[in-house]
């Protein structure tokens, strides 16, 4: 057959042995919960018979789950692994991992994983025949805008034998050895298996790669033995076992078997340092987080002055004392910057310093006395969460990036209070989705809040719109009715730089005789100033910070991250569309089948 995929067309050969069962699936779909139904699974082994320790290549046609997507994706980022579990001669599993492959959804189409390929090896003690059956799959869907979903599914049910396998004796005076994994880290355990070895004690050599140079304390500890022929057992390379390729011998009475070993110690892996934001004024505060230190280790947290290695001369900002987990991590660590040369935020164990590194940070306050800079967009990377009043259902957050521009007198005496708007570019905070009918009429009430940051102090207040009417037909553009506005009381003289905070945007949508309300959190997680003003006056005291629905202060938020990515109003899509998507289903989201040309000569 010729199977049709995207990346062009990849021939399967045809084969004698393939076997088809059909099994009674759950999958756990995200947000929706478990669905339930028949799937058809067909594997095609391209051998069935042969001596243990065989690989063999498999065929794999995932049938349709019972399982489709009520909205229509393009760009998806699919890929499906079936497991096997083994009865009979052999046990355990067998994963065959597919591809990943880039594909469109379509909207109410069953949902069809493409055939793959997938190779795997046969136990090599094993002889007698092995009974394969589908216990499961996982299937994980990378959608543009919505990242990674997840939806396992299991098998259940009678006859689920889909394929068998018959491993071979060995000939008469010959033994079988296999050694897995192939590659280990000095100090770790191998397992080994074979067939056709005498009764007795089973010794156990580490050699070199052309299996001379033999040595039993190649291996810490040895447990091999022998029962009807088989070979079980483990063995641990020694600690101290160079980088290289190996093989192991086992020997018993008159027989013996080489299989190779590759050893291969894991690389020390280097400190790692991010940060959020990367910049932002004097006073700014940021998320530091770390991997791959010593674990448990002391470690400092410093602003660089030059350098943003981590290791440059430190800064004035207060130096921050904590300690690296058992992983050797730690994660968001809050860190002030206070010194406006601090041109880099670093992290060191503090007894070696060598083990460091650092992030680039640019204070964007200028300089005293210089006037304050021209208001300007900024993009703000917001991660949204939607929750629908009166209906029991978890959307999925999600990300996105929002132009934003705030406007501020460039000038102001302490006291004053000044008028200040947020203008989101276009106007547009959404597009109506597919599922929305024509001419529905949609109530939205948005929300910025707005952070001020003025030398260490910082504060918020909100702006707001009023609630206005959209009608909006599949596609359209969803648009506040202008700029957001509202007012902000200086409270001193200095510096003072406005970032967008938090956005909220309330929908109301009269569906069915009845007015269902959602509401969509965006929390900033990365912003930047977007305009400033330069009070006169004696330095003064903020004012507590304006809360956003849901009692969140515009600096904080604990929204787990959920995916990477998406256009630029991809989330927004939720804001006037939740209601309806929740009142009518929400997406399903697993692999999509490529459609089978089926090649006639």
């Amino acid at each position: 057959m010729t199977i049709a995929g995207t990346a062009g067309l990849t021939a399967i050969a045809s084969s004698a042995y393939a076997g088809s069962v059909t099994r009674d699936a759950t999958c756990d779909v995200p947000v929706i919960g478990k669905k339930t139904g028949p799937q058809t699974i067909k594997v095609d082994f391209d051998k069935t018979t042969g001596p243990g320790g065989v690989t063999v290549t498999a065929t794999v046609d995932l049938g349709p789950p019972p399982i489709t997507s009520p909205m229509a994706f393009k760009g998806a980022k699919a890929q499906s692994t079936l497991t096997l579990s083994m009865s009979g001669a052999a046990t355990g599993t067998v994963s065959l991992a597919g591809p990943e492959v880039t594909l469109d959804i379509a909207a109410d189409v069953p949902i069809d994983p493409a055939p793959y390929t997938a190779t795997f090896t046969i136990p090599a003690a094993a002889v007698g025949d092995i009974q394969f059956t589908p216990t499961g799959t996982a299937n994980v869907t990378d959608l543009p805008g919505l990242g990674k979903q997840t939806a396992p599914c299991t098998y259940a049910g009678a006859n689920g034998v889909v394929a068998t396998f018959t491993a071979d004796s060995p000939p008469a005076g010959a033994v079988t050895l296999d050694v897995q994994p192939g590659t280990v880290e000095p100090g770790n355990e191998i397992t080994l298996s074979g067939a056709g070895w005498p009764a007795g004690t089973p010794t156990v050599e580490l050699c070199d790669a052309a299996g001379a140079n033999c040595k039993a304390d190649g291996f810490s500890a040895k447990s091999p033995s022998v029962a009807n022929g088989t070979l079980s057992g483990k063995a641990t390379v020694a600690a101290g076992t160079a980088d290289g390729d190996y093989t192991v011998k086992v020997s018993s009475g008159d027989k013996n078997k080489t299989a190779p070993l590759k050893v291969k110690k894991a690389p020390a892996a280097e400190p790692k340092v991010g940060i959020d934001p990367s910049s932002g004024p004097v006073g700014t505060k940021v998320k530091v987080s770390g991997k791959s230190f010593t674990p448990n280790a002391d470690l400092i947290v410093f602003g660089a002055v030059p350098g943003a290695d981590g290791k440059g001369d430190k800064s004035t900002d207060p130096v921050v004392q904590v300690k690296a987990d058992a992983k050797g991590e730690i994660k968001d660590v809050e860190f002030v910057v206070k010194d406006p040369s601090t041109v880099g935020i670093g992290v060191a164990e503090k007894n070696n310093t060598d083990r460091a590194d650092g992030a680039a940070f640019t204070v964007t306050t200028p300089p005293s006395g210089e006037k304050p800079m021209d208001p300007r967009q900024v993009d703000v990377q917001y991660e949204c969460k939607t929750t629908v009043t009166g209906i029991d259902i978890d959307i999925p957050a999600m990300q996105t990036t929002v132009p934003i521009k705030l406007t501020v007198p460039a000038n102001a005496a302490g006291g004053d209070t000044v008028d200040v708007k947020a203008e989101i570019q276009g106007n547009v905070i959404g597009k109506a989705p597919s599922m929305v009918p024509a001419n529905s009429k949609l109530f939205v009430t948005p929300k910025l809040t707005v952070d001020v940051v003025q030398g260490t102090d910082t504060s918020s207040f909100e702006v707001t719109e009023p609630k206005h009417e959209i009608t909006v037909s599949p596609g359209d553009d969803l648009t506040t009715a202008g700029a957001l506005t509202g007012t902000f009381k200086v409270w001193g003289g200095g510096m003072f730089s406005f970032s967008p905070g938090t956005l909220t945007i309330q929908t109301e949508v009269p569906l069915g005789g009845q007015t269902i309300t959602s509401m969509t959190k965006c929390t900033a997680q990365k912003t930047d100033v977007s305009a400033q003003l330069l009070a006169s006056g004696d330095k003064g005291t903020p004012p507590p910070s304006a809360e956003s629905s849901g009692g969140t202060s515009a600096t904080g938020g604990d929204l787990a991250k959920t995916g990477s990515g998406g256009d630029t109003i991809s989330a927004f899509a939720l804001v006037a569309g939740t209601a309806v998507l929740a009142a009518v289903g929400t997406l399903l989201l697993v692999p999509y089948r490529r459609r089978r040309l089926q090649a006639r000569g």
